[in-house]
């Protein structure tokens, strides 16, 4: 099964590089330049070695320092979100937008709203209330694909039952809303 930056392409696998891993790449090539790329005795002619050597050692450095640093940050944050730092505690929202990412609504009630989730942080709800019309609606690209294949196999006539589930950091599993169950027999059928 191929990685996350892996493709298979008829029985083949092969390797492509994302924007992060060229953070981590490009360091690599400059550390190898520093120390091997340079032919030190066309350069020892030319300008004095100390001179020199120090100058593109000192750059070489700094360059790898700072994009190996940049490439940890990105990896780091990478598909990990916060979970909510602020509290609301008490709000009522009626015919509104409310963004929810990071947030903790406590005994918050919700009246005919939008939540919205942008995907940066984890939104939690203690005690709320809900009345009218609640839409959820998010711009971020895993919810939409991940949405879009939930409603597409569940459409698909083959289906019988149909599960949405989520794996957390820790490899557990849990449903997604309720269990599909399809009856494929003609309406007034019983079985």
């Amino acid at each position: 099964m191929p990685g996350p930056n892996q493709r298979e392409t008829q029985g083949q696998s092969w390797f492509r590089l994302t924007k992060e891993d060229w953070y981590f790449a490009i360091p690599t090539v400059l550390a190898v330049a520093a120390f091997f790329g340079l032919d030190w005795r066309a350069v020892r002619e030319h300008v004095p070695p100390s001179d020199l050597r120090q100058v593109l050692t000192a750059v070489l450095a700094i360059a790898s320092i700072v994009l190996s640093w940049r490439g940890w940050r990105i990896a780091k944050r990478k598909g990990v979100l916060r979970p909510a730092t602020e509290t609301i505690y008490g709000r009522t929202y009626h015919n509104e937008s409310v963004e929810i990412d990071d947030k903790m609504f406590d005994h918050c009630r919700f009246e005919n709203v939008t939540l919205i989730f942008r995907g940066t942080g984890i939104p939690a709800f203690n005690k709320v209330t809900v009345d009218g019309n609640i839409v959820l609606k998010s711009d971020h690209v895993a919810v939409r694909v991940f949405h879009e294949i939930s409603g597409m196999i569940s459409r698909f006539s083959g289906t019988k039952k149909f599960q949405s589930l989520v794996i957390d950091e820790h490899g557990n599993v849990t449903p997604i809303g309720p269990l599909v169950v399809k009856d494929d027999r003609p309406p007034g059928t019983k079985g």
